[in-house]
């Protein structure tokens, strides 16, 4: 006769809730989070002055809001560093804002702060809306890396209505510089990245992936320099990359299915080089399309010193066929070259490229590229090449093609 005893399973211990404050308040040097099984952090009232690392444990710690954001004032971040800390690393860590915040990080003044595989989620306006609600804002900072982190459902339920807008990273003040955003991803947000800084002359965005993104991937207003490398936009209902300011390197990123337009002019800039690009649109619409590469409306008139687009690959819709290809707007040297460009169709009288700046242009250069559509004959012999209509010509004193 055989015996058969049952062992209870141990019961398994609760989650500790724990007072982020408790642990923080006061302190500097390193705070070591108990893992989120152990224990969540919860915060019920904003907290400031912050100086400590937050070192989430290996497997992942959670801080969660424990309060409603209010009314139409700043957003009450979850936690604020003091003003001018440096040396300061947030790791491992999700917060998460429980669909009663608006912002998670704050920082200010603040020089080497290294953000490293965390997540950010949760944003709701139900609380209150505030023009630059973020999960991470950054003022007037210094040699920043935000890498390796997650910003997924962050948002995503809302429009693109200025009402309605939340950021995942919002860089502001024109003492911002050196920062770097490598290997993050972007998930079901609203906006992802909004940066205004004249002083940044060194911003690497490069590995990152952006999907479904409800309005910009990229808003990069009255940037020094940036480098726009390696990343992949897929998916999204809005534009890609807006840029105003002085140079902007985009090369090797991979576009799929941007419903608006992938690079987007908003304002002056001194240089754009795009190349070694991958844009893909197939949307099958009849009633709009994206654009590649072209303007804001009433932009215009904003001047682009020099544009070279070169070694890239579009494979584009082209409906409707009033639609121009690339619409341009005021351009001084613009170059397109060694280009591998597949379009849907081109019609009857539709422009593959259209100059509406109206401003001279010094010299356009279109050389070695290789032009096809995805159908047998689907470019039409009374298409047009550049747009030349008499009474909105754009002067182009020399031109090479």
């Amino acid at each position: 006769m055989f015996i058969l005893s049952v062992v209870p399973k141990p019961a398994v211990a609760a989650q500790k809730i724990i007072s982020l404050e408790s642990v923080v308040t006061g302190k500097t040097g390193n705070v070591f989070l108990k893992s989120k099984k152990e224990a969540v952090y919860t915060v019920s009232q904003p907290i400031k002055n912050v100086k400590v690392n937050l070192i989430g444990h290996s497997s992942g710690s959670t801080i969660k809001a424990n309060y409603n954001g209010t009314g139409k004032n700043n957003t009450p971040y979850l936690v604020s560093y003091a003003p001018g800390v440096k040396n300061i690393t947030i790791r491992n860590i999700t917060f998460d804002l429980a669909k009663k915040g608006r912002g998670s990080l704050y920082f200010s003044k603040v020089q080497n702060l290294k953000l490293y595989n965390n997540t950010f989620t949760g944003y709701s306006k139900k609380y209150g809306y505030y023009k630059t609600d973020s999960s991470v804002l950054l003022e007037n900072s210094k040699n920043i890396t935000i890498e390796k982190n997650s910003f997924l459902n962050n948002g995503f339920e809302y429009s693109n209505r200025d009402g309605d807008l939340n950021r995942s990273i919002t860089i502001q003040g024109n003492a911002s510089n050196q920062v770097k955003l490598l290997n993050n991803r972007f998930y079901k947000v609203n906006q992802a990245v909004v940066a205004m800084s004249t002083g940044m002359n060194s911003f690497q965005i490069k590995g990152n992936r952006f999907e479904q993104v409800v309005d910009n991937a990229l808003y990069l207003l009255k940037i020094g320099r940036a480098d726009i490398t390696n990343n992949t936009f897929l998916n999204s209902a809005d534009e890609g990359i807006v840029i105003s300011g002085g140079t902007f390197n985009i090369y090797s990123n991979r576009a799929t299915n941007i419903r608006n337009k992938f690079l987007a002019i908003d304002g002056t800039a001194k240089s754009v080089d795009f190349a070694y690009n991958n844009v893909v649109t197939n949307l099958a619409s009849k009633q709009s399309r994206p654009s590649a590469i072209t303007w804001r409306p009433g932009r215009e008139k904003s001047l682009v010193t020099k544009m070279t687009i070169r070694n890239n690959t579009f494979n584009l819709d082209t409906a409707p066929s009033n639609y121009d290809v690339f619409p341009l707007g005021n351009v001084k040297t613009f170059t397109f070259t060694n280009n591998k460009v597949i379009l849907q169709k081109l019609a009857t009288y539709q422009k593959l490229f259209a100059f509406k700046g109206r401003t001279t242009i010094q010299s356009a250069n279109f050389t070695k590229n290789t032009i096809t559509s995805r159908q047998k004959n689907g470019i039409s012999t009374k298409s047009i090449f550049i747009r030349e209509d008499a009474a909105n010509f754009t002067p182009i004193k020399k031109i090479n093609d």
